[in-house]
């Protein structure tokens, strides 16, 4: 009683063979999880990115408050904007006073320079913008450059810049420190830098205490498009009725950032990049099972003979490539999460906001499982089964898992022609031809992974 109970249990032959097999061939099971490895990474990749740059530069958007609409229009002043305040139809109303310069970058080196300003740096209702470094809001005569505007303008914090007004006029700014403002179009991709001034500094230039853009927040439906329209339409109206000419009006996508309208285009092709590395995955995968089953092609005879049914040996191969796929989840899915997060970082320095770790995206996690486990199976399926259909007889006459024999096709006998014509080639090299396209089936498996990789 007590030796039954101090034995250990012992796995099934069939499982102690695919551990046997996987632990022989330490090096090919090392390619084979790879291989999946790849194609599983890349959708993990890509997955992760899209959900994390999508939701975490949403919530960085939407923190802002950001306004509904943009009007610009010629210079108005305090009054005009308590009288937009005012209306039903608009919940809130904000306006900034822009002007358009040039910084000088060196001699005769210019760089376009939109300097804002803001009536009250302390109590920004709309398109908030949130300080970085230095003193806010800036000091008189100083500004502060928008935080992706400063490598443009190749300069250092506590620096001077030489600033040219539309009138050609020169002045002297310092750099005193940097600000955040998502709201902005991406100075990379513009190449214009922004920055904040204060009105004190603007008046010392001539310009008088006034605004030249409004964004106003809808009382009601924020996130209807025409709604919008139709209340940015009337105050229109209202400002051109207090004599001020409108050149242009602005209304974003509900909801959404500015650069979410790129997203998807930069998302299809990385798609199409991820497609491409699964697809590879699966071909290395058909290949690697077929020339494992090719070689254990006896092994095969020799378990049929002794009662296996093809359903056992389909299970037997089947689970060597599910663990296959469980090994490539542990390398894929930890380098998918770090990439993901790195690449998301590499984009938000373009769109201009930060990004938080907040740990494994789990959709993409599923995806990956799912991946991971299913597109292996599904390409070693065929394989699979060829190789269990094999009779004993061909087996153990060592004829392999192909029916089909060399000198039967076309490209068969023209290698018989070049032997015959060239008969100073080495039998190692006819033999080595004829043996290529023996298997043409896996031949053609191997150029498509070969070209598929190649155009990867």
């Amino acid at each position: 009683m007590s030796s039954r109970t101090n034995q250990r249990p012992r796995l099934a032959p069939r499982w102690a063979k695919v551990l046997r097999d996987l632990w022989e061939h330490k090096t090919r099971t090392l390619l084979v999880v790879l291989s999946i490895a790849v194609g599983v990474f890349a959708v993990g990749m890509i997955a992760s990115t899209q959900e994390i740059l999508s939701r975490q530069l949403m919530d960085s958007y939407l923190g802002i408050n950001p306004g509904n609409a943009v009007i610009a229009t010629t210079p108005f002043d305090e009054e005009l904007l308590r009288a937009v305040q005012r209306m039903p139809e608009v919940e809130d109303a904000a306006a900034r006073f822009s002007v358009f310069t040039r910084a000088s970058l060196g001699p005769g080196r210019w760089r376009d320079l939109t300097l804002f300003a803001l009536p009250d740096y302390d109590n920004i209702i709309i398109n908030k913008v949130e300080p970085e470094s230095g003193p806010w809001p800036p000091p008189r005569n100083a500004l502060l450059v928008e935080r992706n505007s400063l490598p443009l303008l190749e300069a250092e914090i506590g620096d001077t810049i030489l600033v040219e007004l539309p009138d050609g006029r020169q002045r002297e700014l310092l750099l005193a420190g940097t600000a955040h403002d998502i709201n902005l179009p991406p100075a990379r991709f513009t190449n214009q830098a922004f920055g904040y001034v204060i009105f004190d500094t603007t008046e010392r230039w001539g310009f008088p205490r006034q605004y030249t853009s409004l964004s106003i927040t809808v009382a009601e439906n924020k996130f209807d498009a025409e709604h919008i329209q139709e209340v940015t339409d009337q105050v229109k109206d209202k400002l051109q009725s207090g004599g001020r000419t409108v050149s242009f009006t602005w209304v974003p996508t509900p909801g959404k950032h500015p650069a979410d309208e790129i997203l998807p285009a930069i998302f299809l092709l990385l798609g199409a990049l991820g497609l491409l590395s699964l697809l590879l995955s699966g071909f290395l995968v058909v290949n690697t099972v077929s020339a494992i089953l090719a070689q254990q092609v006896r092994q095969i005879g020799v378990m049929k003979t002794i009662g296996a049914r093809r359903g056992q040996l389909i299970g037997v191969y089947l689970g060597t490539v599910l663990i296959f796929g469980l090994l490539s989840l542990l390398v894929a899915v930890p380098l998918g999460v770090v990439a993901a997060y790195g690449f998301t970082a590499f984009l938000a320095q373009f769109l201009n906001f930060d990004v938080v770790y907040e740990g494994i995206p789990l959709r993409a996690l599923g995806l990956q499982v799912l991946v991971g486990i299913l597109v292996p199976l599904l390409a070693a399926l065929w394989p699979v089964l060829n190789g269990a259909a094999i009779t004993i007889r061909e087996a153990i006459g060592s004829y392999g898992l192909g029916k089909g024999r060399f000198g039967k096709g076309p490209i068969d006998h023209f290698l018989l022609r070049v032997q015959h014509w060239l008969p100073w080639l080495s039998r190692p090299l006819i033999i080595s031809l004829r043996n290529t396209f023996r298997r043409k089936g896996r031949l053609a498996l191997t150029m498509l992974t070969l070209t598929l990789g190649g155009a990867i």
